[in-house]
């Protein structure tokens, strides 16, 4: 069982690692493309949405038995294609969602940083102050992001908004690196614990067939 919960929390670790610093890189790009970030990321998008359209019409397509559900997916398949399609026509669809789409980003940054805190708590940690108010920083942060004080300047808020996602991303790296470290500890308290658990058990066994043994001896004597 543990080497199962060993596993599924190096998978996690991975993942978030994966996530983050891929968050890391989209607000280095809103750094330095801040002008050209809102439309390559539209465009990104829609083709994205367009790959999935096509996907679910070969889909329906390919399935031999048409049925209720089969049918779903042309459906779905032709409003993801008309959608993706349109994106990537006319990027400026999408344009003036993007930043409402980056501040959600950054909020749900905040939630795992308030997540952190709590887990930073419950083991005791020094640091749980510093991640809760890291949390309450960040979403202060979405909040601006999304009110766009900065009005028709555009690049400024996407420059804005890539520093935020590179602060947010390298936080997260360095709060799961420490809570890795406290999870390797806590397992190999439980691993010591157990293999000191078994040995003092062997022993006790030990001392048992010995003691027996000798009962049986001076009976037979």
């Amino acid at each position: 069982m543990l080497d199962g919960l060993k596993k599924k929390a190096k998978k996690i670790s991975k993942d978030m690692v994966l996530i983050n610093v891929a968050i890391v890189l989209l607000g280095l790009f809103l750094v330095l493309k801040p002008g050209e970030a809102r439309e390559i990321i539209c465009t990104f998008i829609g083709g994205i949405l367009t790959a999935w359209g096509v996907f679910k019409l070969f889909d329906y397509f390919l399935t031999r038995r048409k049925t209720d559900l089969s049918m779903l997916s042309l459906i779905g398949g032709c409003i993801l294609l008309a959608v993706g399609a349109s994106i990537i026509i006319a990027p400026v669809i999408l344009a003036g969602m993007i930043t409402a789409a980056l501040a959600v980003i950054l909020f749900i940054g905040a939630v795992f940083k308030l997540q952190y805190g709590v887990a930073f708590m419950q083991n005791e940690s020094k640091l749980w102050w510093l991640q809760t108010v890291g949390a309450i920083l960040m979403i202060i942060t979405s909040v601006i992001a999304f009110i766009n004080p900065f009005g028709s300047a555009g690049n400024l808020i996407m420059i804005f908004i890539g520093f935020a996602l590179m602060a947010d991303g390298i936080w997260d790296l360095l709060s799961i690196l420490y809570i890795s470290k406290v999870l390797k500890k806590a397992v190999k308290k439980v691993e010591e614990a157990e293999e000191y658990s078994y040995s003092s058990d062997s022993s006790s066994s030990g001392r048992y067939i010995e003691t027996t043994a000798e009962d049986v001896s001076s009976e037979q004597l």
